[in-house]
């Protein structure tokens, strides 16, 4: 049978620290995430931008 601890205020404060420390790193991870892919975008617009100019160049 299991018995109830109380958590003494340094546990507290430590596992307060801890889910902190993960939602800032989880929060890291999606703002990460989230630049890759537009910047990914951004670049495949600009590289299809300028593939155009450069085949219009060869073409004449």
């Amino acid at each position: 049978m299991m018995v109830p601890v109380a958590i003494e205020p340094d546990e507290h404060q430590s596992r307060r620290a801890l889910v902190l420390l993960a939602l800032f790193v989880l929060g890291c991870a999606v703002v990460a995430a989230g630049a890759a892919l537009g910047l990914g975008t951004v670049w495949q617009d600009v590289h299809e931008w300028v593939f155009a100019r450069v085949a219009g160049d060869r073409a004449v």
